[in-house]
């Protein structure tokens, strides 16, 4: 089951996580992820990659060619006038746009201004009285031919020519009320009064850049289209009041039609440029030298039959036919280049005005979200991936995290999904990268916690288990429960036979370092089991098993470490013998012998003493009685003895895992009922066959003590006792106990003298500890 940390608990991450969420939307609101942002939308665009656009527009380029063909710039202002009459009048365009500004501010001082103001005169005339450049110059009735030249504040001053007086002249922003400034663009006197063309449009991009513009500027008394959507109006036979500006958007409405476009704004001013495919596209992106029209233009202007039939025949294809057309400059000397969603190496800035007017045709509008769905997704997606990631824990964590992983990886995709299919700007900087660092930061807070609580567990329970079995609880993340709960373990006891005889003839020295070594070796094994350390007391070790962590089969583990002790036991004796020389062992060491009481129930285990000064122990009736099982071992002629619990329990692992003597029943004291008792006499491989005879013969005995058949019993246990692996010194005062055979012998002559009579269990009553 998966299980989820109480949010009290884990409120420092909640908190956390807020607290960085605020932090990317405040950078967000101050601009200071703009760059973030638009290297990421740039992504968007070249992941999408190039699109189709239902509009015709055709590029005349200011190039190289042109350059070299008509002299640097500026040029005489008559060529566009001809090139533009050209295009309108036998390439049949809808609309020209220049994107040049033409303003006295950005006349050079070394040129010819004679010729310059011959050229701006007959500029003036063609685009303000509609007078063709073939006929007389006298007023005629055409209408403004469509042509839009460049406005724009993108110079940032306004000088006054007069007076050479400067002053600031920004965009004005329509958040701010309108400006007082129009944007720099040409003029023109004529008989004293101050004329301007009848149509611009501004050129600006938001702080020079190719991502969006400013649609309109408004000025008091007008408001200056830009010169996309002036070029837009123009192609859609419209007039300038069918231009229908609102608070959030901009209607292109016809009288007869209704609405043709409806633009949505962003800050009631800016529209988002649809980059449509980069500068080199030759399927979509058309382009014609300038210096090919100019020439054109001329031939057309000498009136020349066969020149006349050439420019017929190079227009015959409808190249321009009802097109949008934009004259711009294109040469890298002319320094009108920018970097584009598509172009990492700057493209000419004229196609910012191209895109856009495929934009606003196209009707393929970028859009953006409501302002308020960016902290919602922002909070949602980081409290999500963070949840999957962090919080939630449980035997799956890894098919979570990895869950977490794909959210985020969908979420990313699926905004360039629907990008790419509904022009739709999910937010995604903020939202991924909040994400991102409350995960990350969050999952560095959390592992510092959790080698905290690691260190934590390792200083509590180092002492106390094995360190596989502390690896273990650390890397399970599993902590025991404190101050004591209800398990079901074996508790382990042994302490050496006779230790006080030790003590008397040992120096302290020789004490301690019999006891270290000892102890470590019992304790080794104890561990290596799965055992967890109680406590030492003095030459005793108390151990527990199934506590902390569960241990399956736990009184199996224990028998086994009762035996590995019992044998590592029998190597130490060995080891002291041969060191009696050198190190002074008396004859006492080389009989030590180390007795093990097992029992097999629920106890209370967890820290327990004062709240300065604990211990993680054991308590209850089940630990009791391992103790007795210790302490009455002496009284059975047994070094290592169990209750039934153990027995049960560990024959259930495997009946022949451990080799068992029943020795009988017992009443310990402090309790009524009669408890069955058992040897535990070695592991398989150690039991040879005459002591599987031995037992055989012992347990025939230990049936007929039951039955009273005294001199049958007694027969059994003295053919037994000569086959016990455990055999007394000749001579040795404590013969008689030395192992149960010898001892049921006591217990059967006993009965002889005294017998028990009808109604006796067979139990023995133990008197003491």
């Amino acid at each position: 089951m998966l299980s989820l940390r109480s949010l009290r608990s884990n409120l420092w991450l909640y908190l956390s996580l807020l607290a960085i969420c605020l932090v990317w939307l405040l950078l967000d609101q101050f601009n200071a992820l703009r760059p973030l942002r638009n290297l990421e939308e740039d992504m968007r665009f070249r992941l999408r990659g190039p699109i189709e656009a239902p509009v015709n527009l055709v590029y005349v380029d200011i190039d190289t060619k042109a350059i070299n063909q008509l002299g640097s710039f500026p040029w005489d202002r008559a060529i566009f006038a001809r090139a533009c009459e050209l295009l309108l009048t036998r390439g049949g365009a809808k609309a020209v746009g220049i994107d040049v500004v033409f303003s006295e501010a950005g006349v050079p001082n070394l040129v010819d201004r004679a010729r310059l103001d011959e050229g701006h005169f007959y500029f003036g005339r063609y685009l303000l009285r509609g007078i063709s450049p073939y006929e007389n110059a006298k007023p005629a009735a055409k209408p403004a031919p469509s042509v839009v030249l460049a406005a724009s504040y993108a110079g940032g001053v306004q000088t006054d020519l007069q007076t050479g007086e400067s002053r600031a002249r920004p965009l004005p922003l329509v958040i701010h009320g309108p400006g007082e400034d129009a944007p720099e663009m040409p003029e023109w006197d004529f008989g004293g009064i101050i004329y301007s063309p009848p149509l611009v449009g501004v050129i600006d991009t938001e702080a020079g850049e190719t991502r969006r513009v400013p649609i309109y500027a408004p000025v008091k008394g007008r408001n200056y289209l830009h010169m996309a959507l002036e070029l837009s109006r123009l192609s859609l036979g419209l007039a300038p009041e069918d231009v229908k500006i609102g608070r959030d958007r901009i209607d292109l409405v016809s009288p007869t039609a209704g609405v043709l476009r409806s633009i949505p704004l962003n800050q009631q001013q800016w529209v988002d440029i649809n980059w449509f495919s980069p500068w080199v596209d030759d399927a979509r992106n058309r382009r014609v030298s300038i210096a090919d029209i100019t020439q054109l233009a001329q031939v057309a202007a000498s009136g020349n039959a066969k020149g006349l039939k050439e420019v017929d025949e190079y227009f015959a294809d409808d190249y321009f036919k009802d097109a949008v057309v934009l004259i711009g400059p294109v040469d890298p000397l002319l320094q009108d280049l920018a970097p584009t969603p598509f172009d990492r190496v700057p493209a000419p800035k004229v196609s910012v005005h191209g895109n856009m007017v495929k934009t606003l045709l196209s009707g393929r509008f970028i859009r953006r979200p409501p302002e308020w769905m960016t902290p919602a997704i922002t909070l949602g997606l980081s409290a999500l991936v963070v949840g999957l990631f962090l919080v939630v824990e449980g035997r799956r964590n890894a098919l979570w995290r990895g869950l977490a992983i794909v959210i985020l990886i969908g979420y990313v995709a699926g905004g360039q999904w629907v990008f790419s299919r509904f022009d739709l700007l999910l937010p995604m900087i903020v939202p991924v990268g909040a994400a991102l660092s409350a995960t990350f930061i969050g999952g560095a807070a959390q592992l510092v916690l959790e080698q905290k609580q690691k260190s934590r567990i390792k200083g509590l329970f180092g002492a106390y288990l094995a360190p596989s079995v502390v690896a273990q609880m650390v890397d399970s993340g599993q902590e025991p429960t404190l101050g004591g709960v209800e398990e079901n373990i074996t508790a382990y006891f042994s302490d050496i036979e006779s230790f006080s005889s030790f003590s008397e003839v040992l120096s302290p020295r020789q004490l301690v370092e019999l006891m270290n070594e000892y102890l470590t070796a019992c304790t080794d094994i104890v561990q290596a089991e799965g055992g967890t350390l109680d406590k030492y007391i003095g030459d005793a070790l108390v151990a527990m098993y199934g506590a902390p962590l569960a241990l399956p089969n736990h009184a199996h583990h224990a028998c086994v470490a009762a035996l590995r002790v019992q044998r590592r036991c029998g190597e130490l004796r060995e080891k002291w013998r041969h060191e009696a020389a050198s190190k002074g062992w008396p004859d006492i060491v080389f009989r030590l012998r180390t007795r093990v009481g097992l029992n097999t129930g629920r106890a209370v285990v967890g820290n327990m003493g004062s709240a300065s000064r604990f211990s993680y122990t054991m308590m209850g009736d089940t630990v009791n009685l391992a103790a007795r099982m210790e302490s009455g071992a002496k009284a059975w002629g047994v070094i290592t003895m169990c209750a039934e619990a153990t027995w049960r329990e560990c024959r259930a692992v495997a009946p022949d895992a451990v080799v068992f003597r029943p020795l009988g029943r017992v009443v310990v004291k402090g309790r009524k009922a009669p408890e069955p008792i058992f040897e535990l006499v070695g592991l398989p491989e150690d039991v040879t066959d005459r002591t599987r005879e031995c037992l055989a013969r012992f347990e025939a005995g230990l049936a007929k003590y039951y039955a009273q058949d005294w001199v049958g019993a007694l027969a059994d246990f003295e053919a037994a006792a000569a086959l016990e692996p455990n055999q007394p010194e000749p001579g040795s005062a404590k013969a008689e106990g030395y192992n149960p055979s010898l001892v049921y012998q006591q217990r059967v002559r006993a009965m002889q003298a005294r017998p028990p009579g009808p109604g006796w269990d067979g139990a023995y009553v133990m008197d003491s500890k």
